[in-house]
């Protein structure tokens, strides 16, 4: 049984911490994943536990713990300050492993405990150490913040996009449903896989949408204060293709135009993922190389321009946003724009690019080519390594392999960024035709 006495609960804070950091050899992911439920049922006073704020652990019901002393302890624990925090993000990643709805749960309480630790500074400082390790410190300390970005990146876009998907055939069920003579009309056979369609969907819906809302809100407060991991090469252009992805869902013509009947059982808020999304904006628009990568995909005519507007006026009209935060979109907007109009004047050669300048990975030039091994086909640097980023092998052998073991090819790159420069001063020049032909 667990004790209430504040030094056997600092004594179990000191356990958990040391066998998150520790990672797997200590116990499986399944023991390890229990640990996010005993930090927040244990550590985080009631009011800051989200959406278990109401929910009695079994393991803990009817035991009296002084909510502000065991979370006194998050903020005065050495082991604690030193790699909770970074420890956590970790496991988030790791409890992938448990099964989609387990790893869900997990990942909600292990959000909980990160927001309520994201409130200490010291917590603060951990992660912002950790998110500077290099190679080798990630290793030691078993957790890589780009990894953990990428990972949360990807879940979000794909939940999102999925859900709304799904929202929209719910919907049109929904419609469908509420002339019930018409519907029961209908043979059951007809019925019954639509109903049992309808309840696998909303069941989807439900939990990803809330995974979701809980990891936009996470990039949030993130991005407010860490930022150059964010600006890796290898992580920049997911950031960049999943904000814009997501924002014109949202400002676009579905999102806040989905209309479903009671939304907050879908944990549906298209209102509130708006603003958390555009916070990621706000927080890394003072970064040129992240306006740089933004601007690429309406450069590409993946998305109209007009949807930047669009949002900023969503969030005035429904009063989202104070002022002086519209200001601050209006002037990233503004950035962007004028990016996407370089970006365009820029990318005006793209069609001529030789073969042996583009890589076979993302079809794009090469800016770093690199070999994979001594005789190995030859891709761009970033490409490889966002592919690393989600898998770890080799695309081609499946084998495993580092950033540590790519070989620059100095010779090609050279050979390329003349091209390049030729290419711009042809455009500039004016002799260069648009679209490349």
């Amino acid at each position: 049984t667990i004790s209430a006495a504040t030094d056997k609960m600092n004594v179990l804070l000191s356990f958990i911490s040391a066998v998150l950091k520790g990672g797997e050899p200590y116990f499986n992911i399944h023991l390890r994943a229990k640990f996010g439920d005993v930090l927040l049922f244990a550590f985080v006073p009631p009011d800051h536990r989200g959406l278990f704020q109401h929910t009695q652990h079994s393991q803990f019901a009817g035991k009296s713990f002084n909510a502000s002393g065991t979370a006194g302890l998050l903020a005065t624990n050495t082991l604690a300050l030193n790699s909770l925090a970074p420890s956590l993000l970790a496991l988030y990643g790791d409890v992938e492993h448990t099964g989609p709805m387990e790893a869900n749960d997990h990942r909600l309480k292990i959000s909980a405990v990160l927001k309520y630790l994201w409130t200490f500074e010291g917590h603060r400082e951990a992660v912002r150490k950790a998110a500077t390790l290099d190679g080798r410190e990630e290793k030691e300390n078993n957790f890589s913040f780009l990894t953990f970005a990428n990972g949360i990146l990807n879940e979000t876009n794909s939940a999102v996009s999925n859900s709304l998907g799904k929202l929209q055939s719910i919907k049109e069920v929904q419609e469908a449903m509420k002339d019930v003579s018409a519907w029961l009309a209908k043979p059951e056979v007809e019925r019954k896989p639509i109903e049992e369609k309808l309840a696998e969907d909303e069941q989807y819906v439900g939990s990803y949408l809330r995974m979701a809302n809980e990891t936009m809100d996470m990039l949030a407060y993130l991005s407010a204060e860490i930022k150059s991991p964010f600006l890796a090469p290898e992580l920049l252009g997911r950031l960049g293709s999943t904000l814009n992805s997501i924002m014109v869902k949202l400002a676009g013509r579905g999102g806040l135009n989905l209309k479903v009947d009671n939304p907050e059982k879908y944990h549906f808020r298209p209102k509130v993922m708006l603003v958390q999304i555009i916070k990621v904006y706000l927080n890394m628009g003072g970064e040129e190389e992240f306006i740089e990568e933004v601007a690429k995909e309406f450069a590409e005519d993946f998305y109209e321009e007009n949807v930047l507007h669009k949002a900023g006026s969503i969030l005035r009209k429904h009063n989202l946003m104070d002022p002086t935060e519209l200001d601050e979109w209006n002037s990233v907007v503004a950035k962007i724009i004028e990016q996407v109009s370089l970006a365009r004047e820029n990318g005006q050669f793209v069609d001529d690019v030789p073969d042996e300048f583009t890589c076979p990975l993302l079809m794009d030039i090469m800016r770093n080519p690199v070999k994979l091994a001594d005789k190995g086909p030859i891709v761009d640097l970033n490409s490889i390594k966002q592919h690393l980023l989600n898998s770890g092998k080799n695309p081609y052998t499946g084998e495993d392999l580092t950033v540590e073991e790519l070989i620059p090819v100095p010779e090609l790159k050279a050979r390329i960024d003349a091209w390049v420069a030729e290419q711009r001063e042809k455009v500039r020049a004016g002799s260069h035709p648009a679209g490349g032909n």
